[in-house]
């Protein structure tokens, strides 16, 4: 789990983990809402999206 301060440094701490990695990221959730948010850019995959949407299902239960 990461803590970013703004969405800036998160979008970047994830870019960094995923090159890394060699791997995929989900669950970029923002926090300080009344639902669950979640944050894609415009370059995420398929992949990505799917699951970042499974993770605000869960988030939501």
């Amino acid at each position: 789990m990461l803590v970013s301060p703004d969405l800036n440094a998160a979008n970047i701490a994830i870019e960094l983990v995923q090159r890394f990695a060699a791997d995929t990221a989900y669950g970029h959730t923002l926090s300080g809402f009344k639902r669950p948010v979640a944050d894609s850019s415009r370059g995420a995959t398929v992949e990505e999206i799917v699951g970042n949407i499974a993770m605000l299902v869960l988030a939501a239960r």
